[in-house]
């Protein structure tokens, strides 16, 4: 039985007023009109043509909440479901607006976690697919947005093609031009979002092992021009030292120098240089004895005391939420020093940098 578009956009409209009676009935309204399951197709509709970018966002979100648990999809006919599935794939590529993407991405990252307990969504990845694959830059730059969204949500959807995601992450980072490309940030993303699901297979972390490079040196390109991806980007860094800091081992001497020359510079993001220090202070903590190895404590410790050192027009800097600026990072990071060494170890290097 089809459902009017034009009664649950009505419905959606009173959903965002400002007025809890308001909201009450429209919630009610909703309740009912969902016991009709063809609803939950004018609600794609609803989000494929509605005007109001809000209302394609809230018709996103309904669905996604509605269909969260397996049983709720399941319970709809196959019919549907077929149906559902190919409206959201058609209007992902059709939406011109970015936030209505990322909420479109997020249900069918929901859909997809059920489709694949019972088998698999060919069509979701040979989409993905096709975007990835294309001699398009533009439809490349789509499908790395698709993956890093989709990944943000629901990591586990890629688990069992994970060794055909990661080789193409690998070949990204290895053959575009422009560091700081959209298509580069959102592969370092999505290689951060699955690095959990990484550790299981050996070639995988190999992969991840041999990206390091490339990632500082995405890492230091961005961090003049947009701090904020370079942030994000070392997170790929923390994240491979809490599940698979071996895979770190051969490039740990880059990484520290990579950390230590944003950390003490003072002409970028704050933000940024903090993601060096808590990244050094990491790797001291987990691998001590290769940094003595590598001669690389000195130059840290005292790279810490000029972080300490620094000048500052805010006096109040120490009540500051931890580890949100570079001094206070870099006390933590002396702490970490002072708790990893022994006393004669740590008491020669301190005395040569006073």
């Amino acid at each position: 039985m089809f459902v009017d578009i034009t009664e649950v956009e009505r419905i959606l409209t009173r959903l965002l007023e400002p007025d809890n009676e308001v909201i009450k009935q429209a919630t009610d309204e909703l309740t009912s009109a969902l016991k009709n399951p063809h609803t939950y197709v004018t609600l794609c509709t609803v989000i494929s043509s509605s005007k109001n970018d809000k209302l394609k966002e809230y018709a996103a979100l309904v669905l996604r909440k509605k269909l969260y648990k397996r049983n709720a999809w399941m319970n709809l006919s196959q019919e549907l479901r077929e149906q559902i599935k190919q409206f959201l794939l058609k209007t992902i590529v059709d939406e011109p607006n970015i936030e209505v993407k990322k909420h479109i991405l997020q249900l069918i990252a929901v859909l997809a976690k059920h489709e694949l307990m019972r088998g698999n969504w060919n069509e979701l990845f040979a989409f993905i697919e096709s975007c990835i694959k294309s001699h398009d830059i533009n439809k490349r730059e789509f499908g790395s947005f698709v993956i890093k969204n989709l990944s943000d949500y629901i990591p586990q959807m890629f688990e069992s093609h994970i060794t055909t995601f990661v080789d193409y992450f690998i070949q990204t980072l290895n053959s575009a031009e422009d560091c700081t490309s959209l298509v580069v940030y959102n592969t370092i993303s999505s290689m951060n979002n699955i690095v959990e699901l990484s550790i299981q297979v050996p070639q995988v972390i190999q992969a991840y092992s041999q990206s390091v490079p490339r990632v500082l040196e995405v890492i230091l390109a961005l961090s003049t021009t947009n701090p904020e991806n370079a942030c994000d980007c070392f997170d790929l860094l923390g994240s491979m030292c809490e599940f698979s800091i071996q895979a770190l081992i051969p490039h740990l001497k880059p990484i520290v120098q990579v950390s230590a020359q944003l950390a003490g510079n003072t002409n970028i993001d704050e933000s940024l240089r903090c993601n060096g220090i808590n990244l050094i202070s990491t790797i001291i903590r987990s691998k001590k004895k290769v940094l003595v190895k590598l001669n690389l404590l000195n130059p840290v410790i005292e790279l810490m005391f000029s972080i300490l050192s620094e000048e500052t027009d805010d006096d109040t800097w120490f009540l500051e939420e931890y580890g949100l600026n570079p001094m206070s990072a870099a006390g933590e990071c002396m702490a970490a020093i002072a708790d990893e060494l022994s006393a004669s170890t740590f008491m020669p290097i301190l005395v040569s940098v006073l």
